[in-house]
């Protein structure tokens, strides 16, 4: 007899984002997926400045929260990406009309500056400690999810790149997130410098 895992999975097989990925990790550490008994994290029109995923990993691993605390947050995620799912059923034209924004935009910096590197970016990005789009970049790395899953075009908490400029040491992009009113969006420049091993680091954030 299938468990309850199997029909949530069965449910949701057809999500070909982050999402997807996330409730599979989750259903691998915590069998009450499913359950009512999850707490109601609703999402606000900013991203939450909860832990993201590897960052919990990692204080579970130090020692710094037990299992049951890493499972009840990871349970906050899971409940945040089931809402939205639950949403975009109830509105499929405005999730697509969103999707196809999110498609041109990707698509625009991909003509650009290669899905490579526009992806090691966005991965860095995920990194960046205390900057809440993190909470969607934290798996940019993972080559089987689609880059436009990472651009929230109109749907509020939105994130956007109006700017994306790759040098061979250096990366300067303009970001936009939060609300969708551009009256209220935030607005960050970031700027990355490659480190003797070629990786990106963080070397500033500038409020515009």
């Amino acid at each position: 007899m299938p468990d309850e895992s199997t029909g949530f999975i069965e449910r949701v097989n057809r999500i070909d984002c982050h999402e997807l990925w996330l409730l599979r990790l989750l259903l691998s550490i915590s069998p009450c997926i499913d359950r009512p008994s999850f707490a109601k994290i609703s999402i606000t029109v900013n991203f939450s400045e909860r832990p993201t995923p590897p960052q919990l990993f990692r204080k579970f691993e130090r020692g710094i929260i037990s299992r049951e605390e890493l499972h009840e947050l990871m349970s906050h995620h899971a409940q945040d990406l089931i809402d939205e799912m639950i949403e975009a059923r109830k509105k499929p034209k405005t999730s697509y009309i969103e999707r196809i924004r999110n498609l041109a935009a990707v698509r625009k910096l991909t003509k650009k500056h290669g899905a490579s590197n526009v992806r090691e970016v966005l991965a860095a990005l995920g990194e960046i400690e205390g900057f809440p789009p993190s909470q969607i970049l934290w798996n940019a790395n993972h080559a089987d999810v689609p880059l436009h899953c990472f651009i929230r075009s109109r749907i509020e908490p939105v994130f956007r790149i109006p700017r994306f400029e790759m040098e061979p040491m250096i990366v300067s992009l303009d970001v936009e997130y939060g609300s969708n009113d551009r009256r209220k969006t935030i607005r960050e420049t970031i700027l990355f410098q490659r480190d003797a091993m070629l990786r990106l680091e963080l070397l500033e954030r500038l409020p515009r």
